[in-house]
């Protein structure tokens, strides 16, 4: 992306390779006027070269004459008449304007010497010797001038360079004006206009030549790019449609995963107040097992008593009975029944009290065992409704949520395959710059081989190579975006793919999380039946408890009656034996309360037993249905984690595709920068 957004950043280029400080014609008829004026400067450098070297070598050669001229005379000179003729000849070779000094000796000797003014010029000096029978006798010495430059050869020489020169150039210009610059203007202007992005451009040429050549290759590589840029552009439009339908998806997706954490929050919830119902329960039960086993120890103490009533009474039977052989021990023995009696009333207030007591605890277990009952059903309630009908909302929302993130991944694999058929475009452009590239190389072989006529050519191939390697770059600037598209893509096929696996687990949880509501249901209504069979164990026990209270009452009735008679028996031995009889009758009515009392306390002694096992059962059940409440807690706070993290993992798709989505833009407002319609 920040590839794309660097050559977006870009300014687009306007005739850049048009505007040119200097016409190409202009360049190339200067370099030829340059090459031109320095070969027309070697060749006037070499004639005058030449004119000079031919100059001297006659100088030369005329010296020789001279000089041998006068060793002829001076070697055959004996006499004064010959030194004269010596001189004259010497004289009139003085008269050479490039001669300026001669001198003659013999035997090391001066024998005769003229010359000119010198004028301290650069004289060469020329010595012969002087030979006579084959022995030097004597030298000749020559100083003369070297010669002086040929002005007119030179202004001549000059004014006739100057003439081919200023034709020539016309020559040139005309030529290459008339036949070449013409058509590279041309190639120029169209280059110009496609650099400008209209490929709408046709290079019309009936030549044949190089340039007919190039202009061909231009035609065919603007055809191929327009049919590209129109393919880029449709792919650049369905890839944008694509990437839009992509973000919706994806807010889809983001609206499902946000329900399903709603969704999972108020199963959540449901299951935090089933579990501290669930925990209250067990409290309760806890009380209640605690009230049953005061409740127990009572009734074996009641039942210790009731036994020692029954002993007592007995006692007082046997007393009674013993009163009739007797006369003399009834105050004894009234006194004793006194006594018993009194104890008796004791015995009977304490296990009235310990009756009421364990009344009211019974009704107080009755109490917490209805609203035990209570919050379990409520509890099933809660789990039956809310529970259940969260965990199917959930099931759907992860259905949705699946549904959504398929059709993601087929809009993904979409893209995908638009990005290969980019590849494929690209690759077209490749080929189309590769064959540029060729024209231009072999434009560059033609240039070269027409050598200096074919410079005009190399220039033309070195605008080609150079639009051939900005079409390159551009290529693989694509080619970066396109790779970086690709990358992008699988990385969100990848977390799309991911997304899907976690989809999965997250059904699977809520599955498995509505499989343990459905144990917790079934455990919640299996607690809120053992709580109604111990309210009506509770409701049998209060009613046992009343039937005890009311044979208590009766006790303590018989046992007013017992001191009544024992008052009578003291007041008077006449109604003694009635007394007595009454007593006995009593005591067998307090046996027989005293049984059943026995048998009522043997009774709730057993209900409470069972009470407590149930009870037992009931904290042992909540126990468990406590576990599984922790259990979904568990699988509630994993699904929410595995639903924010999918809520991430889709985010950052979204990231991805929303920035896919600016590099598609980007690219098609290059692709845009071209024209490829008339209209």
């Amino acid at each position: 992306m920040k590839t794309a957004m660097k050559h977006a950043g870009k300014p687009h280029r306007k005739g850049r390779f048009m505007k040119t400080k200097e016409r190409l014609s202009t360049t190339f008829i200067r370099k030829v006027l340059v090459v031109l004026l320095i070969g027309q400067s070697f060749i006037w450098y070499w004639s005058f070269s030449r004119h000079n070297i031919t100059i001297d070598r006659d100088l030369e050669t005329r010296m020789q004459t001279v000089s041998a001229m006068i060793r002829n005379v001076a070697a055959e000179v004996d006499k004064a008449e010959g030194y004269r003729h010596l001189e004259h000849v010497m004289d009139g070779a003085l008269k050479d304007e490039n001669i300026v000094y001669i001198e003659v000796s013999r035997n090391s000797e001066v024998i005769t010497r003229t010359s000119q003014s010198q004028e301290d010029e650069d004289l060469r000096v020329m010595k012969s010797p002087i030979l006579k029978d084959g022995t030097e006798i004597g030298t000749v010495m020559l100083k003369y001038r070297t010669g002086r430059t040929d002005t007119a050869f030179i202004l001549t020489n000059l004014t006739l360079q100057g003439i081919v020169f200023v034709v020539l150039t016309l020559l040139i210009y005309l030529f290459f004006q008339g036949h070449i610059g013409t058509q590279i203007e041309k190639l120029s202007a169209n280059i110009e206009r496609v650099t400008l992005g209209d490929l709408t451009q046709k290079i019309e040429t009936s030549e044949e030549n190089e340039i007919g050549i190039i202009a061909k290759g231009l035609d065919f590589l603007i055809e191929r790019l327009l049919v590209t840029v129109k393919k880029l552009k449709s792919v650049a439009g369905n890839v944008s449609a694509a990437i839009s339908q992509l973000n919706l998806t994806f807010k889809n997706v983001i609206n499902g995963i946000n329900h399903q954490q709603r969704s999972l929050e108020e199963i959540s919830r449901a299951v935090k107040t089933a579990s501290g119902a669930q925990r209250r329960t067990m409290s309760n039960t806890e009380k209640l097992l605690s009230l049953s086993n005061d409740n127990v120890s009572a009734l074996l103490e009641m039942r210790a008593a009731s036994e020692e009533i029954a002993a007592s009474i007995s006692n007082l039977n046997r007393n009674v009975s013993d009163s009739y052989s007797t006369v003399a021990a009834l105050t004894r023995s009234a006194r004793e029944l006194a006594s018993m009696a009194d104890n008796a009333t004791t015995a009977v207030q304490q296990a009235s009290t310990s009756i009421e007591e364990m009344n009211a605890s019974v009704k107080e277990v009755g109490k917490t065992i209805k609203g035990s009952a209570e919050l379990s059903s409520q509890t099933t309630n809660i789990i039956a409704e809310k529970g259940m009908l969260s965990v199917v909302d959930a099931i759907e929302g992860m259905d949705r949520i699946e549904a959504s993130v398929t059709s993601l991944t087929d809009a993904i694999k979409r893209l995908g395959r638009r990005s290969s058929d980019i590849e494929k475009i690209l690759s077209v452009i490749k080929d189309v710059t590769e064959q540029t590239g060729m024209l231009s190389l072999n434009a560059q072989i033609l240039a070269v081989q027409a050598g200096e006529h074919g410079k005009s050519f190399s220039v033309v191939a070195d605008e080609m190579r150079s639009l051939s390697e900005k079409t390159a770059s551009s290529t693989q600037d694509i080619a970066t975006i396109v790779s970086t598209l690709q990358k992008e893509i699988r990385e969100a096929m990848e977390s799309t793919t991911e997304t899907v696996r976690m989809v999965e687990e997250g059904n699977h949880v809520v599955l498995r999380t509505g499989d343990t509501l459905r144990e917790i249901l079934h455990a919640s209504q299996k607690s809120t039946e053992m709580a109604e069979s111990i309210e009506r164990a509770v409701e049998q026990q209060t009613k046992g408890l009343d039937q005890i209270v009311k044979a208590i009452e009766h006790i303590k009735g018989m046992l007013l009656d017992v001191n009544r008679t024992t008052e009578e028996q003291e007041q008077g031995t006449a109604s003694l034996l009635e007394s007595i009889s009454s007593i006995k009758e009593a005591m067998e009515a307090a046996r027989n309360a005293t049984d059943e009392q026995a048998e009522s306390t043997r009774f709730i002694t057993d209900n409470i037993e069972l009470a407590n096992e149930r009870t037992a059962e009931i904290a042992k059940a909540s126990a468990e249905q406590q576990e599984v409440n922790d259990r979904i807690i568990e699988a509630m706070e994993e699904v929410m984690v595995i639903g924010k993290e999918t809520a991430r993992n889709v985010k950052e798709v979204s990231l991805f595709i929303t920035s896919l989505h600016d590099e598609v833009e980007v690219l098609r407002k290059e692709v845009e920068m071209f024209r490829t319609s008339t209209a």
